[in-house]
């Protein structure tokens, strides 16, 4: 397997009159875990009373734009559902459905 270590790319050239400037690009290989299991309720609350289907899918396509190709499981807890933004209810019942949220059926300990 290949060190892990910066990729050179391609130098790109700006030109403008009388200039002429390289940059030089490099992208992390950094490797990411093969699988994540993320606690949707948590981050989805984080610094909030109530939790945010919003805040969530934003800090998990982070992680993902990151780590593209790291599996990732979002469980969020039983009430999750009825303690978000009513506006929020058709999309993580779409997640729920596309096998993008997993949650405990009700009534679980």
């Amino acid at each position: 397997m290949p060190t892990a270590g910066p990729i050179r790319q391609p130098t790109q050239v700006c030109s403008a009159p009388h200039t002429r400037q390289e940059v030089t690009l490099e992208m992390s290989t950094k490797p990411g875990p093969a699988h994540v299991v993320v606690d949707g309720s948590n981050i989805a609350t984080e610094g909030r009373s109530m939790p945010s289907l919003a805040q969530l899918s934003e800090a998990v396509e982070s992680f993902m734009e990151e780590y593209p190709d790291t599996a990732i499981t979002v469980v969020v807890d039983a009430t999750f559902g009825h303690r978000i933004d009513k506006r929020e209810v058709p999309e993580f019942e779409a997640g729920i459905s596309n096998n993008e949220l997993v949650a405990p059926p009700a009534g679980a300990v």
